[in-house]
């Protein structure tokens, strides 16, 4: 009968061949001659978590890390698993506990930055992103998760330099030049923004985020048509993609399909009830159906009227959402309640 360690070794090389679902045979076996076994309870949960299976993939490092508390590997591949499986809490306890284990792991740093992001932590996320960096300064995923930071911070310049250096560490980074062309968009770079959008989808076609901001600025170059070809591009790609329905129904709104924006920012709203731009753009355009001018009068159609009221109505409560959504943003109020009250007098 084969030892344990032969097993492993077996396990291994078909590890390396690609075979997983027979490297798990392997290691399952090992661990079921061996119970305390570090290596096989490691190994096995690897290759289950290669294989998509999260949850056997969290027993068996679970279990390693019970065996060798002090196993940096195993927290830092269970807090990978935990990522994965949206237990943001769970991940960034593994993170931590690796990196205290093991400082010099940039991986680990990366990792726990994107869970800091995740959950809204960006100046803890900029942080991790850039010990990392210092650690291992040729991380093309450690300069363009910085960027992502950096822009969300309105720190423009500085997020078009990681977004750029990590395009010289990896020129085929699809998700690199789509973020470097939404903020060269928002730096009113077009041509230049459209460019690495476009080189973004020639590397990944089916790429959902690229479309959508691709979409974002055609329409701000006056490519009409071509700005909703991209929108609805996205949404086929991505159905969940709330950003992308709501950002249709603007493009929709701006060309007074109003009936049709309105269903792209319920759309939205489904996908994401918390998404306060929709709601603001649902609110003014239910306000526009409601007051344009060729709304009936009471006297000739009362039905018709009741049902102009109802969006009245509605407007009114998708308004109050965006801004106890937008609590702390003045400048999205302010433009919600211009747009709401110049209708109001039109009306």
């Amino acid at each position: 009968m084969p030892t344990v360690d032969e097993i492993l070794q077996q396990g291994k090389a078909q590890h390396r061949a690609g075979d997983l679902h027979a490297a798990e045979r392997s290691y399952r076996q090992a661990v079921e001659i061996d119970a305390d076994s570090l290596e096989a309870h490691y190994l096995l949960g690897a290759v289950s978590h290669a294989l998509g299976r999260p949850d056997a993939a969290v027993a068996g490092l679970s279990r390693a890390v019970q065996l060798r508390p002090e196993f940096a590997e195993a927290h830092h591949h269970l807090g990978v698993v935990f990522a994965q499986q949206g237990k943001l809490d769970d991940a960034l306890a593994c993170y931590r506990r690796a990196i205290e284990l093991k400082p010099e792991e940039a991986n680990a740093h990366l990792n726990l930055g994107v869970v800091l992001a995740q959950r809204g932590a960006l100046v803890e996320a900029t942080i991790s992103y850039r010990r990392a960096l210092e650690l291992s300064p040729n991380l093309p995923e450690a300069h363009n998760n910085l960027g992502a930071a950096l822009a969300h911070q309105k720190q423009l310049d500085a997020a078009v330099a990681s977004y750029r250096r990590a395009l010289e560490l990896k020129p085929d980074y699809a998700e690199a030049h789509n973020n470097l062309g939404s903020v060269l968009e928002r730096q009113d770079k077009l041509d230049e923004a459209a460019t690495n959008c476009q080189r973004a989808l020639q590397l990944a076609p089916g790429y959902a985020e690229a479309y959508n901001t691709l979409a974002i600025i055609l329409d701000r170059q006056g490519k009409d048509e071509d700005s909703l070809t991209c929108y609805r591009r996205a949404t086929e790609l991505k159905p969940d993609h709330a950003e992308a329905h709501n950002n249709l129904g603007a493009a929709l709104a701006k060309r007074d399909r109003l009936d049709e924006a309105v269903d792209c920012y319920r759309r939205a709203l489904h996908l994401n009830p918390r998404l306060a731009q929709a709601h603001r753009n649902l609110a003014v355009a239910l306000s526009l159906l409601a007051l344009r001018p060729d709304s009936p009068s009471a006297e000739h159609e009362p039905g018709l009227l009741l049902a102009r009221q109802e969006k009245l109505k509605e407007s009114a409560d998708h308004r109050q959402q965006a801004l106890a959504l937008d609590a702390g943003n003045k400048s999205a109020r302010d433009i919600l309640n211009s747009a709401l009250a110049k209708q109001e007098e039109r009306g």
